[in-house]
């Protein structure tokens, strides 16, 4: 692989691990296959260590909070980093409109973190707690509506 300067760190590294130019996945069919396993293992891990921590936090209280907190960082983390290569490829964004799997599958995606930050917050009942709760989840909602709002129309320029 040569490096060039010019290409971001991100796709250097996203080349190197998917061997775009290798055969370290098979022909293109058999790579294909191995990416959609990939992307069903990761929707499945998406859909519960979520509700997975989310219950663990509810049922061991305060002590399981920072472990379990520093979990879902480092599980979201990777998902960030790639909701950032996919946008910089062109390739992030859900077009059409929502159907009842999009919606069932941001609910699914949604829900558990809410009742994850909630099950942090409980064990400290403290007014600071639960505005930063509240301003971390207002947050997160600003910067999906302004993502939203700034991604053209299905169809347009």
């Amino acid at each position: 692989m040569t490096t060039d300067r010019a290409t971001p760190l991100l796709t250097r590294v996203a080349s190197w691990a998917l061997d775009l130019r290798g055969d370290a996945f098979g022909d293109e069919r058999e790579r294909l296959r191995r990416y959609e396993g990939i992307v069903l293992g990761a929707n499945l891990q998406l859909g519960t260590v979520p509700i997975a921590a989310a219950a663990l936090v509810w049922a061991g209280g305060r002590p399981l909070v920072p472990p379990l907190a520093l979990l879902m960082v480092l599980f979201y983390l990777p998902v960030l980093v790639s909701a950032g290569y996919l946008r910089s490829r062109h390739a992030a964004g859900s077009p059409g409109r929502n159907t009842r799997k999009k919606v069932s599958a941001a609910l699914l995606g949604t829900v558990p973190l809410v009742v994850f930050a909630a099950g942090c917050v409980w064990p400290y009942r403290s007014a600071g707690a639960v505005a930063g709760a509240l301003g971390g989840v207002a947050a997160g909602l600003v910067l999906v509506l302004v993502g939203r709002l700034r991604r053209p129309a299905p169809g347009g320029v």
